[in-house]
């Protein structure tokens, strides 16, 4: 007996692999702008509580999570990840 992959499984790995690039790129975006914006306060000489609040990002701060996701789910096309996307 011969399995055959499925003629679209190269395209669903790709589509996969651009939703995870899509979501690094988003990250990078907004870390960049905070990194911006934590710098600027700390020049301007923002209030001790607001850079309390505001502190500086650490790449522990980046971790996440991945989980499995059932590839017999339907209705996940075009959707995207709480928190991120636009």
């Amino acid at each position: 007996m011969v399995v055959h992959q499925s003629k679209h499984s190269q395209h669903k790995k790709s589509r996969a692999w651009d939703t995870v690039h899509q979501v690094n790129t988003v990250l990078n975006v907004h870390t960049a702008i905070y990194c911006r914006f934590h710098k600027a306060m700390i020049t301007l000489g923002t209030s001790s509580v607001l850079l309390q609040q505001y502190q500086e990002l650490k790449e522990g701060h980046l971790q996440s999570k991945t989980i499995k996701i059932d590839p017999s789910v339907t209705g996940m096309h075009g959707e995207t990840f709480p928190g991120f996307g636009p």
